[in-house]
């Protein structure tokens, strides 16, 4: 097992872990990405080494050069809130011709079979935010486990975001150098 951590700000960090028999992290081990925040910890990412740092890396390079500067107005409720609307519009048939997922450019990492919910980066002024968001878990073909059923109404009007981190441009400056040497150490 080879574990990461990158402190981002004194309160916010990743850690990363490898399952790996190697002291070389190979591109296609098993990674997963916690974030820690005060003492607040979410399991993000379950896939492949290579995918989940170059995703983060490239997510934060793009906020870092103004690409995902968005204004809050946008998405009033969260990112994750409006992609929940989107995706149960499309999973039930309802969408307009013409409308588009406009929360797509932002997402980091989706939910999957074991991770319950979405990570998104996007710019507010010269501000980073990481926003995590629960995802509506009945949209899918198979029933989540040891999970209790509710509608869709009452998961939207009850919606609220799991976290929202802040962290500046510098900070994620040193991170995305941080993500640079551990992509470059990666074995083929």
């Amino acid at each position: 097992m080879v574990i990461k951590e990158f402190d981002v700000t004194p309160s916010f960090k990743l850690v990363t872990r490898v399952r790996t028999e190697n002291k070389e992290i190979e591109r296609f081990d098993e990674l997963s990405i916690k974030v820690i925040n005060d003492q607040k910890e979410y399991l993000v990412f379950e896939d492949f080494a290579i995918e989940g740092y170059q995703a983060l890396s490239n997510q934060v390079k793009r906020a870092i050069n103004g690409e995902l500067t968005l204004s809050p107005e946008l998405f009033p409720h969260g990112i994750g809130y409006e992609w929940s609307c989107y995706f149960h519009r499309l999973m039930n048939e309802e969408l307009d011709a013409n409308e588009e997922d406009l929360t797509d450019d932002y997402l980091l990492w989706s939910a999957s079979r074991n991770i319950r919910n979405s990570t998104w980066i996007y710019c507010v002024d010269e501000t980073i935010y990481l926003e995590i968001s629960p995802q509506y878990l009945w949209e899918e073909i198979e029933e989540p486990e040891k999970t209790t059923f509710q509608t869709f109404d009452y998961f939207i009007e009850n919606y609220a975001q799991l976290e929202i981190i802040t962290f500046s441009k510098n900070e994620g400056k040193k991170l995305l150098l941080e993500l640079s040497d551990t992509l470059k150490t990666l074995a083929i």
